[in-house]
C-alpha cells in the first residue's frame, strides 16, 4: 500500500502524544535522519504476520510505527525491529534537487523516467529515491545530492527542478566501505550477560575508511525456535567521542555458527562509519537492545507432517512471511578509550 512512498503510520493515540495530525511532516532517526509523512495505522495496516516476543518490560512500552520500503531504507538500511526516534518536524519546499545514480550498475533512458511520481515525496540529501519507469514496472535508484533552498527536509512537488547525475558506485546509498588500511586494533575486552545471551566484546579494529568492531554471542535456545530458524541476534547501537561526532553502523556480518542441543554460538562483526575523528580519546558504546528476526520455515515434503501425502506444485512467492521478532532491551554502556 505504501511501497514507493516516504510514509510512516502511527497509532492515532501516539500521533496526538507526538503533536501531529495526519499528514504532518515528522523526522524520523536510525542509523541516518530522514524524513516522511505521518499517517494514522488503519485495520489493513494492523494486518501483520510480524508477532513480537518482549524479554523486558520496558520493551513493552515502546510504541510501534510501520515504515514505508523506502524510508525504512533510508533511516536502517531495511532492517526490521530496530529502534526509531520520531518528533514533528517542517521541511521546505524543494525549488531544485540533485540526483545521482551510476549509469553502470544501473542503465535508464532518461526520457522514460516518471519525475512526477516523485510529487509529494519527503526527503534529505543522501536519500535513496527509487524512481519509477513510465514504460514499465521497473525503478532505477538514485542518491539525493543536492538540493534548494537550504534545509534539512525537503518536498518535492509539480515545480521541483530536477536535475541527474552520475556518480560512481561507491557513492550509492549506504555503501558499506571495503576496510583495507588498518590503523590500530583497540582491545574492548567487555561482556554483557542476561538470561538469555552472554556478548562478548573483545575489540575493535581502525581503518582509514571506517571501524569494525567484532563479538561473539552465546544463546539459550528458546523454547519455540521451531518451526522457526535460528537467526543471529543484531545489537541496536549508538555511537559518538568525547568530540561529539556520532557514528552510525553500516551492515553487520554474522559467522562461525554452530549449536547443540540448549546453546547457540556465533560471531558477528559491523562496520562503523565515517572514519573515526583522528582527535578523539574515548568512543562511548550504547547497546540500546538485542533483537532477532526469525522467518518460519517453510514445510516440505520430507517432513514427517508430509509423509505419505502427495507432492504439491511448487511455487516462488516474496511476501507474507510469518515472522517473529524476539526483543530484549538494555541499555548496556561502555567507554573504549582510544589514546
Amino acid at each position: 500500500m505504501d511501497m514507493g512512498k516516504t510514509c510512516v503510520r502511527i497509532d492515532e493515540k501516539h500521533m496526538q502524544m507526538l503533536g501531529v495530525q495526519s499528514c504532518d511532516i515528522i523526522k524520523i532517526s536510525g542509523c541516518r535522519t530522514s524524513g516522511a509523512i505521518c499517517l494514522p495505522l488503519d485495520l489493513e495496516s494492523k494486518q501483520s504476520h510480524v508477532d513480537i516476543i518482549y524479554h523486558d518490560e520496558s520493551s513493552k512500552k515502546i510504541p510501534l510505527v510501520q515504515l514505508s520500503n523506502i524510508v525504512s531504507c533510508n533511516i536502517r538500511g531495511g532492517n526490521v525491529g530496530e529502534l526509531v526516534e520520531v518528533s514533528k518536524a517542517q521541511a521546505v519546499k524543494a525549488e531544485r534537487i540533485v540526483l545521482g545514480t551510476n549509469r553502470i550498475l544501473f542503465s535508464y533512458n532518461k526520457e522514460n523516467l516518471a519525475l512526477d511520481k516523485l510529487d509529494g515525496m519527503v526527503v534529505s540529501r543522501g536519500d535513496r529515491v527509487d524512481m519509477p519507469h513510465s514504460d514499465s514496472p521497473q525503478t532505477t535508484p538514485f542518491q539525493v545530492l543536492d538540493a534548494n533552498p537550504s534545509g534539512d527536509l525537503y518536498i518535492i512537488d509539480k515545480n521541483t527542478r530536477i536535475e541527474l547525475s552520475e556518480i560512481p558506485k561507491e557513492a550509492m546509498h549506504m555503501q558499506i566501505p571495503q576496510l583495507n588500511k588498518l590503523l590500530d586494533v583497540i582491545p574492548v575486552v567487555k561482556q554483557i550477560k542476561s538470561e538469555i545471551f552472554t556478548l562478548t566484546f573483545p575489540s575493535i579494529e581502525i581503518y582509514d575508511n571506517g571501524t569494525k568492531f567484532i563479538f561473539y554471542m552465546h544463546e539459550k535456545l528458546s523454547s519455540n525456535q521451531q518451526p522457526f530458524g535460528m537467526a543471529m541476534g543484531r545489537p541496536n547501537i549508538k555511537v559518538w567521542d568525547d568530540l561529539g561526532n556520532s557514528y552510525v553502523v553500516l551492515g553487520y556480518e554474522g559467522h562461525g555458527g554452530h549449536s547443540d542441543m540448549s546453546d547457540f554460538n556465533y560471531g558477528m562483526s559491523g562496520t562503523l562509519v565515517p572514519p573515526l575523528d583522528s582527535k578523539a580519546k574515548e568512543l562511548n558504546f550504547v547497546i540500546q537492545e538485542m533483537f532477532w528476526q526469525k522467518i518460519k520455515n517453510p514445510s516440505f515434503v520430507g517432513s514427517a507432517e508430509n509423509v505419505g501425502k502427495e507432492p504439491e506444485t511448487a511455487f516462488n512467492y516474496m511476501t507474507p512471511a510469518d515472522m517473529i521478532i524476539e526483543i530484549i532491551g538494555g541499555p548496556w554502556e561502555f567507554k573504549i578509550q582510544l589514546k
